[in-house]
């Protein structure tokens, strides 16, 4: 996982590189990347050849665009790369309007509209279908989520070093207060053997009682007969 903190990070670090368009490198550089980290290109094919190279070959970490333009990159590389940016239904490009001219109010208006009858959004569908978008506080894109399974070998690692560590420390203890545990075995010996010593006595008891009776029931039986 990454958050957006450490995206600007490592996109304003200086190991990374930042492809633009050509043309718009004053745009770009308004952004805060220094010139030295940027580098120009003039189509798709050479986005998607400098992003696959990254910075440490010669290519770049990210490229900066307008949001048309990586739209339109991203319907033949949707499978390998990912938009991060804004959400907006009306991100695009900008109409400048002389001043005071009647065709603001209705510009306005008609995007407006198309807004809230959903017809940009189905527009924006029909013309960049198939594209791959990820955007800040956007959970709707289809990730692969993290499952229980994503995390069996940080269980097993975590698990084996638990047992491990309480393995050493009760062998410490134990090495510490053998005395002690010496004493406890002893203790346990001695009960061990009173107990045996009361076992074998009542059974004693019992089998010298048995034979008492059996020998004054013969003795009985021998006196009936006499």
């Amino acid at each position: 996982m990454i958050t957006v903190q450490q995206i600007n990070f490592q996109l304003n670090s200086k190991e990374s590189y930042i492809g633009y368009q050509r043309g718009s490198k004053d745009f770009v550089s308004n952004l805060n990347f220094k010139d030295t980290n940027l580098q120009q290109y003039t189509s798709p094919e050479d986005y998607a050849n400098a992003l696959s190279r990254g910075s440490k070959k010669g290519g770049v970490s990210a490229i900066v665009d307008e949001i048309p333009y990586i739209k339109i990159f991203l319907l033949k590389y949707s499978a390998d790369y990912s938009m991060v940016g804004s959400n907006s239904t009306t991100n695009g490009f900008a109409f400048v309007f002389r001043k005071g001219s009647p065709l603001v109010p209705e510009m306005s208006r008609a995007i407006a509209k198309l807004r809230a009858d959903g017809r940009l959004i189905m527009m924006e569908n029909a013309w960049f279908k198939g594209q791959s978008m990820v955007t800040f506080g956007d959970t709707s894109n289809k990730v692969n989520p993290l499952t229980i399974d994503s995390f069996r070998g940080l269980f097993l690692i975590t698990g084996v070093s638990s047992t491990f560590a309480i393995a050493i420390l009760y062998s410490f203890w134990i090495y510490k207060n053998w005395h002690f545990v010496r004493n406890c075995f002893n203790v346990m010996d001695f009960n061990l053997g009173r107990l045996q010593f009361i076992k074998e006595y009542l059974y004693r008891k019992m089998f010298r009682t048995t034979n008492v009776i059996q020998l004054e029931q013969i003795t009985w039986s021998m006196n009936c007969l006499i």
